[in-house]
Order: structure tokens, then C-alpha cells, then sequence
């Protein structure tokens, strides 16, 4: 009886949701920094603030969908940690989803 590791590589599908997962999932990282840039004083997002903190997430989004579909190098050719990844790029856009419908946004 031989311990196999884990060296099969993923699925096709597995490979496919990870990139459909991380767009929405990257909203998570960037929908928390605006939440950020927009709390306090109610002059920060009224005005040309609310430009600036539109502009910041979407900053926010793009860096968070490179470190995401970065990250999918670190984890090719192994089974296990991709499936891992997938299901927290789950969770993520899951939770993004309820927000926004929270919110009425969607």
C-alpha cells in the first residue's frame, strides 16, 4: 500500500471556476476599501470624494484579481490546493452577492 501524494493535476472544470470565481470574488477586497474610504465624515464621499473613493476601488478590484489570478501559478499542477482556492473564491463571491443584495444593489 503506497501513500499516493497529491500529484494529479486538476480538471479542466476546476481550472475553468477559478477564473470565473475570481472576478466576482475580487469585488469582496475592493467593496471593503470603499467602505473604508467612505466611512467617517459624511464630506468624504459627497462631492468630488465620492470620485476619488469610485476610483480607489476600482484600483482595489484590479490589484485584487492580479493577486488572484497570480496566485493560480502557485497553485498549477496540484489538485488539492485548487479545489481549496476554489471554494473560498466561492465563499467570496457568495458573500459579495448577499452585500450587494443587502444593499438593493442587485
Amino acid at each position: 500500500m503506497s501513500r499516493e501524494t497529491d500529484t494529479k493535476r486538476p480538471g479542466p472544470v476546476a481550472v475553468l471556476v477559478y477564473f470565473l470565481l475570481a472576478f466576482p470574488a475580487a469585488g469582496i477586497p475592493a467593496l471593503l476599501f470603499g467602505i473604508a474610504q467612505s466611512a467617517g465624515p459624511q464630506q468624504q464621499f459627497e462631492g468630488s470624494g465620492g470620485t476619488g473613493t469610485i476610483v480607489a476601488m476600482l484600483v482595489a478590484y484590479g490589484v485584487a484579481l492580479l493577486v488572484i489570478l497570480g496566485t493560480y501559478i502557485s497553485l498549477h499542477g496540484k489538485a488539492r490546493p485548487l479545489y481549496m482556492a476554489n471554494a473560498i473564491l466561492g465563499a467570496m463571491a457568495l458573500a459579495l452577492i448577499m452585500t450587494l443584495s443587502w444593499q438593493g444593489i442587485i
